[in-house]
């Protein structure tokens, strides 16, 4: 039900819904650029690319420069994949524990780690369809060598 604010907006209550959240910082927030960013950084270190993760934790401007870095990313293990596959494989698996850091909020204010939330035999995941009223995009494009 919408609720008039003192502004004189409406705003619809909408009740808490537990699910997955990015990690705190030491902020305490909830950033998906430091989130994105050591995933990025853990893979690049473990292939042995110091400049490449410095590059990516300096970087100021990730949600407008981040697909440069995701694309070195990529090249450097395109080329350990043909070099040492093992190590290529170790970088991967370095990012993926990363991005496990995610938590889940079982219930308002309480959170386990996704790796627990997903072990759980006593909650269940469900998939639902969200339906928009924009056009479908049918095409995805990621540049390649700026093209």
């Amino acid at each position: 039900e919408p609720v008039l604010s003192a502004g004189g907006s409406f705003a619809w209550s909408v009740p808490a819904m537990p699910g997955v959240l990015f990690p705190l910082t030491e902020k305490g927030d909830r950033s998906t650029t430091g989130f994105s960013k050591n995933v990025f950084k853990a893979v690049a270190e473990s292939l042995g690319c110091q400049d490449l993760s410095e590059a990516i934790g300096k970087e100021k401007d990730w949600r407008q420069k981040y697909d440069g870095h995701l694309e070195n990313v990529v090249e450097d293990l395109a080329v350990m994949s043909l070099i040492d596959t093992a190590k290529m494989s170790q970088a991967m698996l370095a990012g993926l524990e990363k991005a496990r850091a995610m938590e889940f909020e079982v219930k308002e204010g309480e959170t386990v780690p996704l790796a627990t939330a997903m072990a759980s035999p006593e909650r269940k995941f469900d998939a639902v369809t969200v339906k928009g009223t924009g056009a479908a995009k049918t095409e995805v494009t990621v540049p390649y060598h700026g093209e």
